[in-house]
């Protein structure tokens, strides 16, 4: 797309898309069907994208300024999706989550956006409970997934673009103060067993808004501004992984972890590869190897790096003043760095020890330190020409510089380090 069509699909970017409900799945089926609801504040960027990538082909690549609008609409839907996949669904879904890993690794800009796409479209919460919650989200769940097999890509995410609006009505008419709003959401985490998010929950003060300027310039000092590093041209062999080390790396991950802006959950995956029998099951798991090998090579295009390696920031007050960031990447990105950890662990004693770290990958480094620093101060007695001085750096790792980081990864981790030079080449997105 270029010339005057780029230029015009750019200017649809205050467009308000009115969704017939009658078009919306059974979950809407009580609403009239000649009724209309306009969408505020959306730029249905998507919408435009996909209609125009079908016309030409799913293997096409959006151009990188399009492709960034489409990320930057799909990530800002809030949307939440199902915690678990029902058992008489992972058959299906695994043959789909099989086809669009597939398409992230081999179908450039637009196969990552349909990836990105695919988690808030159609594993998202349907807006029904009641005793008969398990048989709607199984039933909805179903009917999503045919429809996105048949190509219906327009109609879902319009769907889900409704479903977000609706949330947000009926929450911030349900909840008057900040009280009720974190009991509720302090008991969906004890649901899920979560219990010390829960109490952190309960103590919270809120999240700050986005205008907020305030702890808007508190997060720019603490996320200060860095030139992109010098690129290495001397690129060494990339890790490379199987099948088993991912699913031992999914495993790992903690109970009920947080899905990320893209709000595919690891435990999708993991219902999805252990769960089913079929062999769908085990072609998700091998494209999944795949798409995380193809990631490690460095081979990804580089437009997609903002997107998988950002964590964007929720910023949460502190009951005796401040803020608190919290940041949660998306899961892609958190399994391929967990298995970059996994394979250079056994390396960081010899890197490590010698200039005297011992926080990271050295096996009870931390307690010996403790225990060390004890027997030397208790066996001092009382010496008054000893003192003990305890140092720590202010927001360290923001603060160095990102060109000696990857100088070091590259002399000490050769095999993580264009995964590595990867992530850190492009300006992220907070």
């Amino acid at each position: 797309m270029t010339g005057p069509e780029h230029s015009a699909w750019l200017s649809k970017s205050t467009v308000s898309v009115a969704v017939p409900l009658n078009s919306v799945e059974s979950e809407h089926s009580s609403s009239s069907p000649s009724s209309m609801e306009s969408l505020p504040d959306s730029t249905g960027l998507v919408l435009e994208a996909i209609k125009w990538a079908e016309k030409l082909s799913c293997r096409s690549d959006c151009e990188s300024t399009l492709f960034s609008s489409l990320m930057n609409e799909i990530i800002s839907l809030p949307v939440t999706t199902v915690m678990h996949i029902p058992h008489s669904a992972r058959s299906e879904l695994a043959e789909v989550f099989a086809a669009e890993l597939k398409h992230a690794s081999v179908d450039g800009l637009w196969g990552f956006a349909r990836f990105f796409l695919f988690s808030k479209a159609v594993l998202r919460c349907p807006p029904r409970g009641g005793k008969k919650k398990q048989v709607i989200v199984k039933t909805i769940l179903l009917s999503r997934i045919r429809r996105w097999k048949e190509g219906d890509l327009v109609s879902l995410w319009e769907e889900a673009r409704l479903d977000s609006y609706r949330s947000g009505k009926n929450f911030n008419a349900n909840h008057t103060s900040l009280e009720s709003a974190n009991a509720k959401q302090a008991f969906s985490l004890a649901r899920e067993g979560r219990y010390g998010d829960a109490m952190r929950l309960l103590s919270s003060s809120g999240c700050a808004p986005h205008d907020d300027l305030s702890a808007v310039s508190e997060l720019q000092e603490r996320h200060p501004y860095h030139s992109l590093p010098v690129w290495i041209t001397e690129i060494p062999a990339p890790l490379v992984v199987t099948s088993s080390s991912v699913l031992e790396a999914l495993r790992g991950f903690p109970k009920a972890s947080s899905p990320g802006g893209a709000k595919l959950r690891c435990q999708h995956l993991l219902d999805v590869i252990e769960g089913s029998t079929t062999s769908s099951a085990q072609d998700c798991l091998a494209n999944l190897t795949d798409l995380v090998c193809f990631l490690l090579s460095g081979q990804a295009h580089p437009s997609i790096a903002p997107w998988l390696t950002s964590a964007p920031l929720t910023v949460l007050y502190k009951k005796q003043g401040g803020i608190r960031p919290i940041a949660v990447g998306v899961v892609l990105r958190r399994l391929t760095s967990r298995l970059c950890c996994s394979a250079v662990r056994q390396n960081c004693p010899d890197v490590f020890l010698p200039t005297g770290q011992i926080g990271v990958g050295i096996c009870g480094g931390l307690e010996a330190a403790v225990h060390s620093l004890s027997t030397v101060l208790d066996s001092q007695g009382s010496n008054p020409d000893l003192c003990c001085l305890k140092i720590d750096f202010s927001n360290a790792f923001k603060e160095c510089n990102r060109s000696s980081f990857l100088d070091r990864v590259h002399k000490d981790f050769p095999e993580i380090f264009v995964w590595t030079q990867w992530c850190y080449h492009c300006e992220g997105e907070l």
